[in-house]
C-alpha cells in the first residue's frame, strides 16, 4: 500500500510540470490553454487532428501573448519562433512575427518579421518549417508583452501548426 502510495506522488508530481520552466511554449492546437483565440480546423494537421486556419480576410493569425514577467522572473535575452505552415499558392507573403510591446510607451521596443514563410514552400499544399528570432533589449521590463503570430499582408488563405515559442536567457 506505501509503495502504491509513493507511485501516485510521483506520477502526480511528474504530471504537474509546468511548461514555463523550461521556457518552452507549443501550441499543436489539440488544446488552447494559455492561447488567444483560434479558428481550428480538423482533419487537416501537420500533426495531431487540429490546425489553425487563417482565412483570407485575416491579416494576423492568433498567437502566443504573454508579458516577460509571465514566462520568467529572470532577464531573458532571446526568443525563439518556429511554426509549420502551408498554403495553396507558396508564392505569396506570410511572415513569423516577434514583437515586444511595451504598454507604457504604448509601441513595440522590438520587432522582427523574419523572412518570407512562404518561401520555404516547396509545392502547393507541402508542410514547412518557418523560424524567426529576437534578441530581448536589455532594458526591457516585465510588463512588456511579448507577441507570436503570422502576417498575412496578401490576405491569403493558409494553415499553421505546432507554433513554438522558447526563450534563452
Amino acid at each position: 500500500m506505501r509503495l502504491i502510495a509513493l507511485v501516485c506522488l510521483f506520477l502526480l508530481a511528474s504530471c504537474a510540470k509546468n511548461n514555463k520552466s523550461d521556457l518552452h511554449y507549443l501550441q499543436d492546437y489539440e488544446n488552447a490553454k494559455g492561447w488567444t483565440g483560434i479558428s481550428l480546423e480538423s482533419g487537416f494537421a501537420y500533426s495531431g487532428k487540429y490546425c489553425q486556419k487563417v482565412a483570407p480576410e485575416t491579416e494576423y493569425s492568433h498567437g502566443f501573448n504573454l508579458t516577460l514577467a509571465e514566462i520568467s522572473n529572470e532577464r531573458l535575452k532571446k526568443i525563439k519562433a518556429a511554426v509549420k505552415i502551408t498554403c495553396q499558392r507558396p508564392q505569396e507573403d506570410i511572415f513569423l512575427v516577434i514583437d515586444i510591446f511595451s504598454p507604457g510607451l504604448n509601441k513595440s521596443i522590438s520587432y522582427s518579421s523574419g523572412q518570407s514563410l512562404a518561401a520555404g514552400l516547396k509545392n502547393n499544399n507541402s508542410w514547412a518549417n518557418c523560424t524567426n528570432e529576437l534578441s530581448i533589449p536589455a532594458d526591457a521590463s516585465g510588463k512588456d508583452i511579448v507577441k507570436v503570430y503570422a502576417w498575412n499582408p496578401k490576405h491569403q488563405l493558409f494553415f499553421m501548426d505546432d507554433l513554438e515559442v522558447s526563450f534563452e536567457k
